[in-house]
């Protein structure tokens, strides 16, 4: 009854955005930020929309969420190397499908609202962030920090 409840509560697609770049931001989200309060997932996923916005990066969201190295493995599977992309989860060699159904809805919802614009700016038009459990990554040191938001703090150009 829950995960019914759950999908009712759904939004339905209202964006020009399809179905598989819809489930890319959700997959980030899920994998990067589910532990996170609402706003903190969804200043995850506006990262990813800013780097779309940003000529350095892919121009979809998922071409910025699945930015990485690749290689092709003895099967001839092109795969992303290990540790060797943008998002963790989308090259840490393990699986890539949500098993928490209730966290996978609410990121479902969320990835839309944030596409849609729902949500102000709550980065600061930050195109990085990273866990505070970990120690700051080199890159970290030169850039501006712009927001600190549930475990994530964030980041932009000076």
């Amino acid at each position: 009854m829950r995960i019914l409840l759950l999908l009712l509560s759904i939004p339905l697609v209202t964006s020009a955005v399809d179905t598989q770049e819809l489930e890319c931001m959700a997959r980030n989200i899920y994998f990067e930020a589910r532990a996170e309060s609402e706003i903190g997932q969804a200043a995850v996923a506006q990262v990813v929309l800013h780097r779309v916005r940003n000529s350095a990066f892919p121009d979809t969201i998922c071409g910025v969420i699945e930015d990485a190295e690749l290689y092709t493995n003895w099967r001839g599977t092109v795969l992303p190397l290990r540790h060797k992309c943008q998002f963790s989860w989308f090259c840490d060699g393990l699986s890539d499908e949500p098993t928490d159904t209730e966290a996978w809805l609410r990121s479902i919802a969320i990835a839309q609202r944030v596409i849609d614009g729902y949500y102000p700016d709550l980065v600061n038009e930050a195109l990085w962030y990273h866990a505070v459990y970990i120690k700051p990554p080199w890159w970290a040191l030169t850039l501006e920090p712009t927001v600190r938001i549930d475990n994530h703090v964030f980041y932009r150009e000076f």
